[in-house]
């Protein structure tokens, strides 16, 4: 058994009592279960082995906490990713991309985001979550979406923005509670040069899980289009995702839209 297939809690242990003065070479199994560490004999044989290299107890101890520190980097790290697709031959081994985003939906307890270019029927993608919005006080839904000014339109930037807005709590979103929903200023400017869109496409929940996927949020790419994502659980993807399009919207890049009533 090498060091890293100790637990870190161990490691942990033996570093703090090398460096209060509490654990002394050579190193014995007896020594070592008076730290309560799950194999002292195991330890002890592959401290042992480091101080007959010429490791000084100061250096083990810095040495087993970056351990320690890689093996609980690790953990926090670990995850999951499953392929997602929409298509006519999806086949077991893969996940349906509406069947992901469902569960997703029905699994959120916090916070869901959602992004997204094109938008059709969000009366029927989002029913289930607008019903789970209404329900759950606690639940803060975010969706990013795309508001772009279409080739030489000169229609005004606040009348794009406002038909946006009716057309979103119209044929959009069913429930009563309204979520919060994000765009991309740029969309809007008359300059085709510098026109940008917001192309992206994923959900996350509760910074555990994120669905990134070509799959707008539409009934085609979720039931009929061919489509391609992958379903991260666990690790770092989620809570980046998150970090990224927070700081999109703390920084003004995106900006709210006022949601017109009912």
């Amino acid at each position: 058994m090498g060091l890293g297939e100790h637990g870190a809690d161990d490691l942990v242990q033996v570093a703090d009592a090398l460096s209060q003065g509490r654990l002394t070479t050579p190193f014995t199994a007896v020594g070592l279960a008076r730290l309560e560490v799950s194999d002292p004999q195991a330890l002890s044989t592959e401290l042992n082995k480091l101080t007959d290299k010429g490791f000084q107890p100061a250096q083990l101890a810095i040495f087993l906490g970056e351990i320690a520190r890689q093996r609980r980097s690790l953990l926090v790290g670990a995850q999951t990713v499953e392929l997602v697709v929409t298509g006519p031959d999806v086949r077991e081994a893969y996940r349906d991309t509406a069947v992901v985003v469902e569960q997703l939906f029905a699994e959120a307890q916090a916070s869901v985001l959602i992004v997204g270019f094109a938008l059709f029927k969000g009366d029927v993608i989002f029913r289930s979550l607008a019903e789970r919005l209404d329900t759950t006080p606690s639940l803060d839904v975010r969706l990013c979406l795309d508001i772009s000014r279409r080739g030489t339109d000169t229609t005004r930037d606040q009348d794009l923005v406002a038909r946006f807005a009716r057309e979103f709590m119209g044929k959009n979103w069913s429930g009563q509670r309204r979520p919060k929903v994000y765009f991309d200023p740029r969309g809007l400017t008359m300059d085709t040069k510098t026109r940008a869109v917001l192309h992206a496409k994923c959900i996350v929940v509760d910074n555990k899980s994120a669905l990134i996927t070509s799959a707008n949020p539409t009934p085609a790419a979720y039931d009929r289009n061919i489509e391609i994502g992958v379903v991260v659980r666990g690790g770092l993807i989620p809570q980046q995702i998150m970090s990224h399009f927070a700081s999109l919207i703390e920084a003004g890049d995106l900006r709210e839209l006022t949601l017109p009533d009912r």
